[in-house]
């Protein structure tokens, strides 16, 4: 099983929503579309047209790898880090389900998961600092 660190948006701003639903997610400038089906070169495509003044940037490559991570990389069982608002703890879970669309939320890219009463300190400061959503963690 793998262990996977996921903010809960830019700001926090998600993290509330995320706990009293039991799930995480992710848009990416990818909200208004169910993503299952789509291959990384596709999905890489609609990022694209959300950074035409970017195409070589490395935030395009970022944003496709952390999105296909999330949907096709994230299994059943593996577990979940959530930084707290502050970032000196983070929120542990398991993935209980699939990728999954929820059409109309802000953060549509779901993933169900069983939130546990646990906390522990946040990975070391090189991890804390990343300011990647989806991020594997090294045991």
């Amino acid at each position: 099983m793998a262990t996977w660190l996921i903010r809960g948006g830019f700001q926090s701003e998600a993290l509330a929503d995320f706990l009293e639903t039991g799930s995480v997610g992710i848009d990416f400038w990818t909200r208004d579309r169910d993503l299952t089906d789509l291959s990384k070169s596709e999905i890489r495509t609609i990022i694209l047209h959300a950074y035409p003044k970017e195409p070589h940037s490395n935030i395009i490559s970022w944003f496709c790898n952390q999105t296909w991570n999330f949907i096709h990389s994230i299994q059943h069982g593996d577990t979940i880090l959530m930084p707290t608002t502050d970032g000196r703890q983070v929120h542990v879970g398991r993935i209980v389900s699939s990728y999954y669309f929820v059409p109309g939320l802000w953060y549509p890219q779901r993933r169900a998961v069983a939130w546990t009463d646990d906390m522990r300190p946040s990975p070391p400061p090189g991890k804390r600092s990343d300011q990647r959503t989806v991020i594997a963690v090294e045991p």
